[in-house]
């Protein structure tokens, strides 16, 4: 674990118990913990996740930073790459990369097809919907008129009756 550095956070919690962090490596840790941090060459940093401090926050970056630069140091310079990492070029990183790049895009694009599909479903069946109150709207106000229509026609013959019978009556 050359290249390793362990970051921890809750830096504020363990000093509102009175502890540091060297002090729960020692009597609190679980031996597992212990090993790994051995393992790391004790290279550990404490984060406090609650600090509103910016000289702290600065503190607690400068610290990581100069671990990471010793790391660096120590390992000349040179990257963490995994063994089955090196034996890969880098040619053959990016095209890995820019084939699944191109099957999330295809996937995505048929995704967005399909999402568009269903709102284009979801818009004409809307418009029927609104078209066929539209429809039984008209249908209503035509037979309403037509009940108008039907009214004012049985007055005017009303009239026209009452209006023949007065002349026959005025001619007698």
């Amino acid at each position: 674990m050359d290249y390793t550095i362990l970051l921890f956070t809750g830096g504020d919690d363990l000093e509102e118990d009175g502890n540091a962090l060297e002090y729960y490596f020692t009597h609190d840790s679980p031996d597992s913990l212990k090993d790994i941090v051995a393992s790391c060459k004790n290279r550990c940093v404490l984060f406090d996740n609650k600090t509103e401090c910016e000289s702290k926050k600065c503190e607690q970056m400068g610290k990581l930073m100069e671990m990471v630069n010793e790391v660096r140091k120590v390992n000349g310079g040179q990257p963490y790459m995994h063994d089955l990492c090196s034996s890969m070029t880098v040619e053959t990183k990016l095209k890995e990369v820019k084939t699944k790049l191109e099957k999330q895009l295809q996937e995505d694009e048929k995704e967005a097809r399909i999402i568009g599909e269903k709102r284009g479903e979801e818009n004409v069946k809307e418009k029927s919907r609104n078209l066929e109150n539209q429809l039984a709207k008209a249908r209503e106000e035509r037979v309403n008129a037509e009940n108008r229509t039907q009214e004012i026609q049985r007055q005017y013959n009303d009239e026209i009756r009452r209006l023949s019978h007065q002349l026959q009556s005025a001619l007698q």
